[in-house]
């Protein structure tokens, strides 16, 4: 009974991987990304640039988005 359980949650993490992966590859081919990827040091970077001056840097990551600093209407007040 207890392999049983066992090899269901294995299955069942194992299909929900499997989906994520592929609905992430499907929303990758539907939303083109804001502004354009550089590679630095063998490091793959988002980089996006508004306005003109001074630049200012923000950095994201851990989840977050460049469109969350669009959409909250910080890049409109830092520039």
């Amino acid at each position: 009974m207890r392999r049983n359980l066992v090899a269901l949650g294995v299955g069942l993490i194992a299909l929900t991987a499997g989906a994520v992966t592929f609905r992430t590859a499907q929303a990758r081919r539907q939303v083109e990304p804001t502004g354009r990827f550089l590679t630095v040091d063998g490091v793959r970077l988002h980089n996006a640039a508004f306005g003109s001056g001074e630049p200012i840097v923000l950095l994201q990551g851990n989840g977050s988005l460049i469109q969350e600093f669009l959409s909250s209407g910080l890049v409109h007040y830092a520039m």
